[in-house]
């Protein structure tokens, strides 16, 4: 009992060990990371002329394997959401999931950080991504 104990341990060692291959992982850019991480307040309008104010903070998670995003609209908005941002193993595209405080959840896609922009937005809807409709409204870019 003690032998098939003992190679029972070896086994599940040396198979954890080669679960885990060594592959390049793809990971958000430097330029990227260093433009968003800190703490961010600001003022702007919805489409249809309503203001907006919000704080943000962006810090790394898991490793520096994502970029979580918080957003907090000040009163008399009442908006709240989590969102962590990197990048998809398989295909290299930036990714987004949200989560907000109305239990809405969105899954965003984008050909990334590109000349200081990250655009075009694209939001999962019924199995097939579509245009933000927020994207001009959205779209962030750097000095």
């Amino acid at each position: 009992m003690k032998k098939l104990l003992v190679v029972l341990i070896l086994l599940s060692t040396f198979s954890s060990a080669q679960s885990q291959p060594n592959v390049q992982i793809k990971k958000l850019s430097s330029d990227f990371l260093n433009f968003f991480i800190g703490d961010w307040s600001g003022d702007g309008e919805f489409a249809n002329g309503r203001k907006i104010s919000a704080d943000l903070t962006f810090l790394l998670s898991l490793d520096s394997s994502w970029l979580a995003y918080e957003h907090y609209d000040k009163l008399p908005n009442k908006y709240k959401v989590f969102s962590m941002w990197g990048v998809e193993a398989a295909s290299g595209q930036f990714i987004a999931y949200s989560f907000d405080n109305f239990h809405g959840h969105r899954k965003f896609a984008s050909d990334g950080w590109k000349e200081n922009k990250l655009s075009p937005l694209l939001v999962l809807r019924g199995g097939m991504w579509a245009v933000h409709q927020q994207t001009r409204l959205m779209e962030i870019t750097g000095v």
